[in-house]
């Protein structure tokens, strides 16, 4: 039955090809499809069971213990929900309205859309490691039932693979923990508004997580450092991307105590009030820093506290400082970590500040070195690419360094050799271009 239009209306059910009217503590069987059934009054159901897309809508309440959605179906509930509430079955249900009392998502995904909320203090996020679950979010949609002081702990079931999809509005929590459980897998979409954690921020607590932002602003506010973290002592990756923006107020940790990867490309942006820092706390674990085309990281120096593997990998994406200081790591330190480019090249910004490049880059592209500052280069640079220097910008050399590939200066830009050690300095005649002055 359930294909009338409403709940309660004489003959509107069936059962055994019998027109029936409903009777509460019954099983509400949805197989029509594109069926609409309005709440007339309120409904006691054993359970609602979607074989095909339908909604159920009302001002009158709808009380049942589970409701579950074949594969491929959209069930919509916009009805008032009351009571216990276990999603089933790996089809999508979207309530219209919030929920307060107990919830469960077994399996599929559960959806809320217009102002409708969902209370974190009462939701179970999957219950079978064997069924990843998905909890979406309409752009006004939100979470509830987070005090002020308490964190919002997502992917807390153990071995349980679950996302979360945020489209819009402006979240805040003291802190934030993806992926807290050990063995699970939690990711978290944010496509739309803000997420903000006034302290902690962690990807990868003690289970795997990945957090891509794709729109927004998402970081944390606090002034006190060690707060943010991707990779904390379970693997995180950060994806930052199509105009997001990942924040945070101090240093950002790479592999603090596992693996940990950052992708920033297509308009994205990662900011770091201070230093970007590798194995914390890890000396085996491997944190990575991708910036392809149309990225940027903006920070000051990024480094390694301990030592291990890592690498920081231009793809066609800008490093932009944000003090004076060096960009990494010096060649003979301790903290140094690996500098690649690839043939899509990569830009280092100075962003007008007195910057150096103590550290050698690798690989087969090109860096351009931009910024109304000087950048001062102190390390070999070994890959073959083209050395651009930019408008407004100046080069310094500092003692005995060599550039594999050729060095242009374009118009307005300024060399200086002061500093260069006479007869070691090495950029091949054929190799240094200034623009023309006639």
């Amino acid at each position: 039955g359930g294909d009338a239009e409403n709940w309660n209306t004489a003959g509107a059910w069936s059962f055994d090809n019998a027109a029936v009217t409903w009777a509460d503590n019954n099983n509400a069987i949805f197989n029509t499809a594109d069926a609409t059934v309005t709440l007339d009054a309120n409904v006691t159901a054993n359970s609602l069971v979607f074989n095909a897309n339908a909604t159920v809508s009302g001002a009158a309440t709808l009380t049942t213990p589970t409701v579950s959605v074949a594969s491929g179906v959209s069930a919509t509930i916009s009805a008032p929900t009351d009571g216990a509430l276990t999603k089933a079955g790996a089809g999508t249900l979207t309530l219209g309205s919030s929920r307060s009392a107990a919830t469960t998502l077994a399996e599929g995904t559960l959806a809320f859309s217009g102002s409708a909320s969902l209370d974190w203090s009462a939701f179970t996020f999957g219950t079978d490691p064997a069924t990843p679950v998905t909890l979406d979010f309409g752009p006004t949609a939100t979470l509830s039932g987070i005090g002020a002081s308490a964190a919002c702990k997502i992917g807390g079931v153990a071995n349980v693979t679950s996302t979360v999809h945020k489209a819009g509005g402006d979240w805040t929590f003291h802190d934030f923990v993806l992926g807290n459980a050990s063995g699970a897998v939690a990711t978290f979409l944010n496509e739309g508004g803000d997420l903000t954690a006034a302290d902690y921020f962690r990807i990868g607590d003690s289970g795997s997580a990945t957090f891509v932002v794709s729109g927004g602003t998402v970081g944390n506010s606090s002034s006190d450092s060690k707060r943010v973290f991707v990779g904390y002592t379970g693997e995180g990756t950060l994806v930052v991307t199509n105009g997001g923006v990942f924040s945070a107020t101090k240093s950002l940790f790479v592999a603090r105590s596992a693996n940990g990867t950052i992708n920033v490309a297509d308009g994205g942006r990662v900011h770091a009030g201070a230093d970007i820092v590798f194995n914390y706390n890890n000396t085996a674990g491997r944190g990575v820093v991708n910036l392809g085309r149309g990225g940027v990281v903006e920070a000051n120096r990024a480094y390694r506290y301990k030592a291990g593997s890592s690498s920081f990998n231009f793809d066609g994406g800008t490093f932009k400082r944000l003090a004076a200081g060096d960009f990494f790591a010096a060649n003979n330190d301790a903290d140094a970590i690996d500098v690649t480019v690839s043939a899509n090249g990569g830009t280092l910004d100075n962003n007008g500040f007195a910057v150096g490049l103590p550290r050698t880059i690798t690989g087969a592209g090109g860096m351009t070195l931009s910024g109304s500052g000087t950048t001062t280069v102190s390390a070999d640079q070994s890959y073959t690419g083209t050395t651009t220097v930019s408008n407004e910008m100046t080069l310094s050399i500092s003692g005995g360094v060599t550039f594999a590939g050729p060095v242009v200066f374009e118009t307005g830009a300024a060399f200086d050799i002061a500093s260069a050690t006479p007869g070691v300095a090495s950029i091949a005649a054929a190799s240094l271009a200034f623009p023309a002055t006639g």
